[in-house]
């Protein structure tokens, strides 16, 4: 199976928030600015926080099968396509976010993991973790993150909504001239 890639990045009065989930069958590989570690789903999934913050990214992913090439100066660089949550307000498009971490290589393209991180590892990373999540203007809480996308989401829904209406009423005020003829 090819791995799947999301980003969720934040940005507000200081350096930016990036996260990229490399998911593959066994493993998911979570790069939280240039630190990195594996681990396996399940402990993916027993981690509330990122967990929370991995729904999230895979909702503001453009398409997660993809990756974006770029060459600047004769390098390449590899990014995804995400919308960005930038001084408390969510795009209305998609802008791509290159890789923090290994940025000249894809991916998408990478074996799966053979083990996880170290335990030591995994600390150090959830220890600069919840320091950063302790700043709310730093890490954005999920639910404010869902809140903004699916207000944004139901504002579109009720225009579209409004247009069809509009667009029925006018089509049946047609037809029952033309019925009246």
């Amino acid at each position: 199976m090819t791995p799947t890639i999301s980003c969720l990045y934040m940005t507000a009065n200081r350096d930016p928030a990036n996260f990229t989930f490399i998911k593959f069958n066994n493993f998911v590989k979570v790069i939280f600015n240039d630190r990195m570690i594996t681990i396996p789903v399940k402990q993916l999934i027993a981690n509330r926080e990122l967990f929370q913050l991995y729904i999230v990214s895979l909702l503001f992913t453009e398409d997660t099968s993809e990756i974006y090439k770029d060459t600047i100066n004769d390098c390449v660089y590899y990014g995804v396509s995400t919308l960005v949550y930038s001084d408390f307000n969510l795009a209305n498009s998609y802008k791509v976010i290159y890789l923090t971490k290994s940025h000249h290589r894809n991916p998408l393209n990478s074996k799966e993991p053979k083990r996880a991180s170290s335990k030591k590892k995994y600390n150090k990373f959830m220890k600069y973790f919840y320091n950063c999540c302790a700043d709310e203007s730093y890490i954005v809480d999920p639910v404010h993150l869902l809140r903004d996308y699916y207000s944004g989401k139901a504002e579109l829904i009720g225009y579209f909504n409004e247009y069809l209406e509009t667009e029925i009423h006018s089509a049946i005020c047609e037809l029952e001239s033309i019925m009246d003829e």
